[in-house]
């Protein structure tokens, strides 16, 4: 039933909403009826039946690739359109035709390439727009007219290349002058490599400019960018980043070389230079390579013409007729909305005036005029003296304004365009720039100009660009004979002129033909100049005019010679190789693999668009003819089978290359590679010689070898004869043996021929033997050298053995009877070797003893073990024992049992033989080495390790005695239970003894054993274990206080050993569980209580608590809640009256503040209760407790009531509506007119109280004309319900003027508030000369300002900067800000500037400091000799004057520095006056020699002396 009730209203609600918010495209999620969400959605297309009353729509990370004319038709009430991260390539015109109310548009991360004039059509809100990260390499110059309301311009990362000066204009005045409404500008990440400084001049309110990312070229073109950023200081903005050292990335240079990576705004007067080539023989300074080329300044047309009839009170009277060129700057321009359909625009201009004169006419002009050189002549607009053919003016000075210089000027002028004649204008004379011929004047005026919204839209401006992309060729290279052509890419808004300047100075047309038709130019900008000659060389300009726009672009061409073949006559440019010739990127020419033909003069030009320069370099190529040092023929005689090498030593330069030319016509180069087969090689070593591995036959013939290099060549023969001989042994032929049985005999045959003789030997029995075969059967080997080995002979092996050696010219035989004579001794058993009779080995380690025997037939060996057992290598009796083959008897292991004498026994038919060895068993006993501490301790819980390391042989066995006599080892674990605690102790194989958690009962005497065969050894141990008490950190009484259903996290930890473990009680005095869905307590300790309650409110008690003991923390938690309030009504007897006019849409606010947030309902007259939110078909509650009646009726009136409750309580605000057919038009209750000042950083509240009936709907339109409906906040700017506009923390750019308009269905006021905002500050004293005092003396600079909150700075001459109030050492700035310098000396002169400065400007004072100083002088003179009578004293002076004072010294002949100061001196027989002298008493022939006064202080020193002589 009661789902049935809830469909049965779900139904309802649905049918009670309107139409237009019923549409939601499918694809999308739409959480507000105004809100459209379509991320991710991989969507191909704009989804289609999107409502018309939506108001933010994210189209954003889908894979739209077309939008189509019709996308977003009739969404007028759109405010925000996301579509970034789409594949979007082209948007066509006036798709966005319908979005009059949009203010944010975000294409970011697109493709599209193009922006045209139509793109953005209809956008006329539009605030911010983002094109960021596209691939836009266009925009149309027209492309933001209109949209006067665009403050952010996002262009990063595209690929712009060049923009038009107007491109980002927004309007423009008297169609004339570009203006941009943008504040904030980004161009970083593009291709831009220069900027135009009429762009920026247009942008007036521009306060964040991005430009770093961009290839810039610093040439003259920006010279004029480091004064702008001087007077706009912090629009440049430069990217910060962490990665590089300064942290921030700022727009630099690119080219050229010298500027890399500087940054623009440092640059210090760039210049266009043309190319020079630096040597040590040209010294040229960069005045000389200053670049002529005209720029697009030289071609402008005047703005105008104007003619002046000028007079004075004094008779003096002139005409001119001047032209007027463009305004050289727009010294100020500003605008406002004077509604939404019309903006003021204020501007003031300056331009110059070129007049034509003759001398009669200049010399009254000067009479008139020549006053007002220095200060302008004020003239104002008095009476029309024509209008027809065309309108002409009288102007008159102002007396009031030029009341010092007034003359009586009048003025009668004509002037076109007819705007320069405003209502008042100054005119000055520039005298620096006129002559006898030219007069220069200039003239100053301000203007004012209500232009239309739909006007500034349909404006159509003309423009003109000369397509140039950074990789257009500027300079030009042709050949005499060539063509050359030249291609001008011009774009405009409609139709334009082209023509061509050539490089004599002539200008053509186009289309031209001339008329031997070399030269001719297309309509398209192409020029072709055929049969080019020398005369044609020059600067060729591009200018193309359109209706109110110029361009002009210059080409360069060069003529040269033509070129022949290579490699004489090549041209090689940068970074290219022809052939073995290379110019490297900076220009220098590498000649690969240099020949005497390289010799001669080599031409370097360089060139760029500003000019050309060329060098000639000669180059001397050195060369020396090769040479071989050997004899012109010799001869070479190998035998067959040899190693030949034939040498070819050489001299010459370059080194020359070696080249052999074999027998057969084969050449082998000394860089190639060998010459036959892998058995037959044929090579040249480096150093020329020919080789030969083994030489044949084949090889005889004659060898030439060739030397050669770009110098020559030379060559010498070489025959080589191949020799054969036959072989020869050099033993007898015939050879008779007689050797013992069992011996070795060594049969020889050498041999020795050519070719190299094999040699083989025949056995008795027939077998063929070869030199390195080994007959293992016979005990046979022939070594490499023919000798036969045979080893162990017996009767078999007697008989005839023939050495045969041949070779390919013969064969010669050997024979070797061999005869073994019987011997019975050698047939007894005997040991041949055997082990020492004395052999020690360690316990566990192997016994290995040899026996070798001898005899026939072979012996049997049997050993003897100390246990009289035998053994041998067919029996033993233990499996550690063996006997080998041959003899050897090997022990694993052994033991003390293996200790004793060893006997080995060779036996055969014949006899035996036999030999004792003692074997001694090492051993040594247990010991326990680095025994530990006896005393050890160990935290509670902690590890214990106990190491116990022990030496000894055989190994000893480690075993522990615990405390309780239970001993553990490395193969027994103790684990027992005691109580609910497990012990474990482990016992490593090294002895270590470790086991973890230790306890109390751990605690104890720890005995380790060591035993082995031999001894056995013991260490003790005493552990105690050790606990810390748990103490809670920052143990205080805390008071927690948390907002309802927020949560709160109450922080415990402690420290103590072994860790304390954390409970926590709650208010109820139950123990909180580790995790549960209301409590989670964290690993260190600290308790999270989630969504507070105020049951939750109480004590909360912290254990920490560990085997040593516990400790307790009380944390209180109060839960904070706040009654409700409606509208900023607390209670329940809060009334408000509202009335509406019948069916009419009226909202009541029920705006509810409280902790926790309040539940809203409304109750309607008969108890009707309406809960938030709730949805009907005339009424409807919304989610912020507004009720929405719409077509109020008469029946509505009544008393409704707004409740809101929650944990705190309840209110209720009690509404009497009233619906009536009676309305009263709206009246203000503040001045229509206010003007305020405007106070940086200092809220500002705007009243705006309006009554009327039905209540009037307040809203108020910003300075920049944006609406602000009431309720709603707007970055700084918060229109409250009671009308008032708040300001926060506003800037200067806040200022201007705010409408406050109150409507309802009677009728519309209008309030207008102007923020005025503060000005500059004024520096009011200043110094008319420099500053001068004496060295020493304090000094005193004022800097006094007109206005109080100021910040002032003084900078030193030495660049150090002091603030308001500041000391430093002898430097302070007081209060009031005068600088003080106590005891000024000669470092302190220079120029001193007080900077005064706040939120709308700053002023400057300078003030030279002069510091008065003379170098010391001695006044009175000293003789060059002075003569004393020994034991009469004698006085020398020296009196000095000097600013400062200056320091006096006497230096006396034995080098002593005695120093003059305030008081009298005695130093020995010497008295120091203290105004200089220096008094000898006494004096003696010691005291004779020279006597030195010098005078210094800090500007010089002066110092004169006297040879005293004593007698």
């Amino acid at each position: 039933m009661v789902l049935f009730h809830a469909q049965i209203l779900l139904m309802l609600v649905l049918i009670s909403l309107p139409a237009e918010f019923q549409c939601c495209p499918r694809q999308c999620a739409c959480h507000q009826p105004a809100e459209v969400h379509c991320t991710f959605r991989s969507l191909p297309a704009v989804p289609a039946g999107v409502s018309k009353q939506v108001e933010r729509m994210n189209l954003g990370f889908n894979n739209i690739n077309t939008i189509n004319y019709n996308s977003f038709a009739g969404l007028q009430k759109l405010e925000l359109l996301l579509m970034h991260g789409n594949n979007v390539h082209q948007i066509p015109d006036g798709t966005f035709r319908d979005l009059k109310s949009l203010q944010m548009l975000k294409l970011s991360y697109n493709k599209l390439k193009v922006i045209s004039r139509k793109t953005l059509m209809g956008l006329w809100r539009l605030s911010r727009l983002h094109l960021d990260h596209n691939r836009l390499e266009f925009i149309h110059p027209d492309t933001f007219h209109g949209l006067t309301f665009l403050r952010l311009l996002q262009l990063e990362g595209n690929q712009l290349q060049q923009l038009h000066p107007a491109t980002f204009a927004t309007f423009s005045v008297l169609g004339h002058f570009p203006v941009s409404t943008l504040k904030h500008l980004y161009l970083s990440d593009n291709i831009l490599t220069t900027l135009s400084q009429r762009m920026l001049a247009g942008m007036p309110y521009l306060e964040s400019l991005s430009l770093h990312g961009n290839p810039w070229t610093c040439d003259c073109r920006l010279r004029w960018f480091k004064e702008w950023n001087k007077n706009s200081p912090g629009v440049l903005k430069c990217k910060k980043d962490k990665a590089i050292s300064d942290d921030q990335v700022c727009p630099t240079c690119f080219s050229p070389q010298h500027l890399k990576r500087n940054q623009l705004q440092d640059l210090e007067k760039p210049t266009c230079n043309s190319p020079v080539i630096s040597t040590p023989q040209r010294v040229i300074s960069p005045e000389d390579t200053e670049s002529d080329l005209l720029t697009k300044d030289d071609f402008i047309q005047p703005l105008g013409n104007i003619s002046l009839g000028l007079s004075d009170e004094h008779g003096h009277q002139v005409d001119l007729d001047c032209h007027v060129t463009e305004p050289r700057e727009l010294t100020s321009i500003g605008w406002d909305y004077v509604n939404q359909n019309q903006i003021s625009v204020n501007m003031t201009l300056t331009l110059d005036l070129k007049c034509a004169i003759d001398r009669s006419s200049y010399e009254r002009l000067w009479r008139l005029i020549a006053y007002y050189s220095d200060v302008p002549a004020h003239l104002r607009k008095e009476i029309m003296l024509s209008k027809d053919p065309y309108i002409s003016f009288r102007y008159r000075q102002d007396v009031e304004r030029d009341a010092l210089y007034y003359t009586g000027v009048k003025a009668n002028i004509a002037a076109h365009p007819p705007w320069l004649m405003q209502s008042s204008m100054d005119l000055q004379l520039n005298r620096l720039q006129s002559t006898s011929k030219n007069v220069r004047l200039i003239l100053s005026t301000h203007m004012s100009n209500f232009m239309e919204m739909e006007t500034l839209r349909n404006q159509k401006r003309s423009w003109v660009v000369i397509d140039v992309k950074n990789d257009t060729k500027l300079v030009v290279t042709a050949v005499v004979g060539s063509t050359a052509k030249i291609n001008c890419d011009v774009q405009s808004s409609g139709s334009v002129s082209v023509k061509w300047m050539l490089a004599d100075g002539s200008t053509i047309n186009t289309p031209y033909s001339s008329d031997d038709n070399r030269l001719s130019a297309s309509n398209t900008g192409l020029l072709e100049i055929k049969s080019l000659d020398h005369s044609d060389s020059g600067v060729y300009y591009c200018i193309a005019q359109g209706l109110e726009d110029l361009a002009v672009f210059a080409f360069r061409l060069t003529v040269e010679e033509s070129s022949s073949p290579p490699p004489r006559g090549t041209r090689v440019t940068q970074n290219t190789r022809v052939q073995r010739f290379e110019v490297s990127f900076n220009g220098t020419l590498i000649i690969h693999n240099l020949l005497p033909v390289d010799q001669g003069q080599y031409l370097c030009s360089v060139q760029n668009q500003y000019g050309h320069d060329k060098t000639i370099v000669n180059l001397i190529v050195l060369a020396e003819h090769p040479r071989v040092q050997h004899p012109r023929y010799r001869e070479v005689t190998a035998y067959v089978g040899e190693t030949v090498d034939l040498q070819c030593q050489t001299q010459g330069l370059p080194q020359p290359r070696i080249t052999w030319v074999l027998p057969d016509k084969g050449m082998v180069h000394s860089s190639g590679p060998s010459h036959g087969t892998p058995e037959h090689m044929i090579s040249v070593l480096p150093n020329g010689t020919l080789y030969f591995a083994s030489v044949r036959q084949t090889d005889r013939g004659i060898y030439k070898c060739i030397a050669s290099n770009a110098a020559g060549a030379d060559a010498i023969s070489v025959r080589l004869t191949i020799a054969a001989l036959p072989p020869i042994i050099l033993q007898a032929s015939v050879e008779n043996v007689t050797l013992p049985e069992g011996s070795t005999a060594y049969l020889n045959c050498t041999a020795r021929g050519a070719p190299l003789p094999s040699i083989s030997w025949t056995t008795p029995d027939g077998m063929q033997l070869l030199p390195s075969q080994f007959i293992k059967t016979r005990n046979l080997f022939v070594f490499p050298n023919g000798t036969l080995h045979a080893r162990s002979l017996s009767q078999s092996d007697a008989g005839r053995y023939q050495c045969t050696v041949n070779n390919a010219m013969g064969t010669a035989q050997r024979m070797v009877i061999l005869i073994v004579r019987k011997s019975i001794l050698s047939s007894r058993a005997k040991i041949t070797f055997s082990s020492p009779q004395k052999t020690d080995v360690f316990y566990g380690g192997g016994l290995h003893l040899d026996c070798i025997t001898s005899g026939n037939p072979e012996p049997r060996i049997i050993w003897r073990t100390p246990l009289k057992k035998l053994v041998d290598a067919h029996y033993s009796y233990d499996q550690r024992i063996q006997v080998h083959s041959n003899g050897s008897l090997s022990i694993r292991s052994v033991t003390e049992k293996d200790d004793g004498e060893y006997l080995c026994v060779a036996r055969n038919k014949i006899g035996d033989d036999f030999v004792a060895i003692k074997v001694s068993i090492l051993a040594k006993p247990a010991k326990i080495e680095q025994k530990t501490e006896v005393d050890k301790k160990v935290m509670y819980g902690g590890n214990l390790k106990v190491d116990c390391v022990a030496s000894g042989l055989p190994d000893p066995k480690i075993q522990w005695a615990l405390p309780d006599g239970t001993m553990v080892n490395s193969v027994i674990k103790s684990e027992q239970n005691t109580g609910s605690r497990k012990r474990r102790y482990v016992v490593f194989d090294n002895g270590t003894l470790f086991f973890n958690e230790v306890g109390m009962h751990e605690e104890g005497d720890y005995t380790c054993y060591a035993e082995n065969q031999v001894g056995k050894d013991e260490m003790k141990v005493h552990v105690k274990v050790v606990a810390d008490i748990p103490v809670i950190l920052n143990k205080t009484h805390d008071v927690i206080r948390v907002l309802y259903g927020e949560s709160v996290s109450l922080h415990c930890s402690a420290n103590g050993d072994p860790t304390p473990f954390i409970l926590w009680y709650s208010p109820t005095n139950r123990a909180i569980n580790f995790a549960s869905d209301k409590y989670f307590i964290q690993k260190n300790g600290t308790l999270v209580i989630q969504k507070v309650q105020r049951f939750d409110s109480g004590n909360y008690v912290c254990l920490a608590r560990n085997s040593a003991g516990q400790d307790r923390k009380v944390i209180r938690v109060e839960v904070l809640v706040s009654p409700p309030a409606i509208n900023g009504f607390i209670g329940t007897t809060n009334t408000v009256k509202v009335s509406s006019m019948r069916d009419q849409r009226k909202l009541i606010d029920c705006d509810t503040t409280g902790t926790p947030l309040p539940r809203v309902m409304w109750v309607l007259p008969e108890n009707v209760v309406l809960p938030a939110p709730y949805y009907g078909s005339r009424m409807t509650v919304h989610r912020n407790g507004t009720l929405e009646i719409r077509s109020a009726r008469m029946a509505d009136s009544g008393q409704l009531i707004c409740v809101a409750r929650n944990e705190g309580g309840e209110t209720r605000l009690f509404v009497q509506f009233v619906v009536t057919d009676i309305s009263v038009k709206p009246i203000l209750k503040n001045p229509k007119v206010e003007s305020l000042t405007l106070t940086v950083g200092k809220t500002i509240y705007l009243n705006c109280s309006v009554e009327g009936y039905p209540v009037p709907q307040v809203t108020w339109i910003l300075a920049n004309g944006s609406p602000l409906q009431s309720g709603i906040q707007f970055n700084k700017f918060l229109h409250k319900s009671d009308g008032t506009l708040v300001v926060s923390n506003p800037a200067v750019s806040e200022a201007g003027t705010y409408r406050c308009l109150g409507r309802n269905p009677a009728g519309m006021v209008e309030r207008s508030v102007t923020l005025i905002p503060g000005i500059k500050p004024e520096i009011s004293n200043r110094y008319t000369s420099p500053v001068s005092i004496i060295n020493g003396q304090s000094l005193h600079l004022h800097c006094l300002s007109n206005i109080e909150s100021v910040h002032l700075t003084w900078t030193l001459p030495s660049g150090m900067v002091l603030n308001q109030p500041q000391r430093a050492g002898r430097y302070a700035v007081l209060p009031n800000g005068t600088l003080s310098i106590q005891q000024a000396s000669v470092h302190d002169r220079g120029t001193y500037t007080c900077r005064a400065t706040n939120e709308y400007g700053s002023s400057l004072l300078t003030v030279p400091v002069i510091i008065i100083a003379y170098p010391p002088r001695i006044t009175s003179g000293l003789a060059a000799s002075t003569y004393a009578k020994r034991g009469v004293a004698v006085q020398l002076n020296c009196l000095a004057m000097g600013t400062p004072k200056a320091e006096v010294a006497w230096e006396t002949p034995d080098r002593t520095r005695l120093i003059v100061g305030p008081q009298p001196r005695l130093i020995g027989n010497k008295y120091l006056h203290p105004q200089g002298s220096l008094i000898i008493q006494n004096p003696t022939s010691r005291d004779a020699g020279l006597y030195r006064c010098t005078a210094r202080n800090v500007v010089g020193v002066d110092s004169k002396g006297t040879y005293l002589h004593v007698f």
